[in-house]
């Protein structure tokens, strides 16, 4: 798994790769920006608390790269290392901001 700039993930949705972006920031959080077409799990908390079980009953599709995003700490993270055994995760995006989703 690699970290990959906002940038990189903005050429990849732009040119049409296929890639599910996971949000798993707080609802309020969303409200100030995302990236279009994502999917969204309120699993924050849970994922700062190491809970092996904050992504449970999210399903995704199996045959594409996944993204994983937040706005601090490593929650991307540590939801890439929870989804990695079932999925292809390419990628964990940190730091994606509002202001930097308003342009994808």
């Amino acid at each position: 798994m690699k970290i990959v700039e906002v940038e990189t993930l903005r050429r990849w949705l732009a040119e049409g790769k296929p890639v599910t972006v996971v949000d798993v920031r707080p609802k309020d959080q969303r409200k100030e920006g995302q990236v279009p077409g994502s999917v969204h799990i309120d699993a924050y908390a849970k994922l700062r608390a190491d809970d092996e079980n904050a992504l449970a009953g999210l399903e995704l599709p199996r045959d594409q790269s996944v993204v994983t995003v937040c706005a601090a700490d490593n929650a991307s993270r540590v939801a890439a290392d929870q989804l990695e055994p079932l999925h292809r995760v390419d990628l964990e995006l940190d730091w994606v901001l509002p202001n930097d989703t308003s342009t994808f």
